[in-house]
């Protein structure tokens, strides 16, 4: 049994190394947000409804596991990534 105590000055900093050490072992790493509204989503990127709407329907977009639809098929969360936010940024 290996135990490991990790100290750093702030919680990001501890899993930015976690991260990087997984990663110099050969394992893929996903950095996933916390889960946020649609609203919530385009109010942080600052980009419209609309331009997120269009996106994510008619274009091929990254995929995204963490993904939570209403009864109407509508997304009421999501849990978005650094790849997915610079999808929906760009132009």
């Amino acid at each position: 049994m290996v135990q490991l105590a990790i100290q750093g000055t702030s919680p990001e900093e501890i899993d930015d190394w976690c991260v990087k050490r997984l990663r110099d072992r050969g394992f893929v790493v996903e950095v996933r947000g916390p889960w946020e509204s649609p609203k919530r989503l385009c109010r942080r990127l600052r980009i419209s409804r609309s331009k997120f709407r269009r996106r994510w329907k008619r274009y091929p977009r990254p995929k995204v596991s963490d993904v939570q639809l209403g009864t109407k098929g509508r997304i009421v969360l999501l849990r978005s990534n650094p790849v997915l936010d610079a999808f929906l940024k760009a132009r």
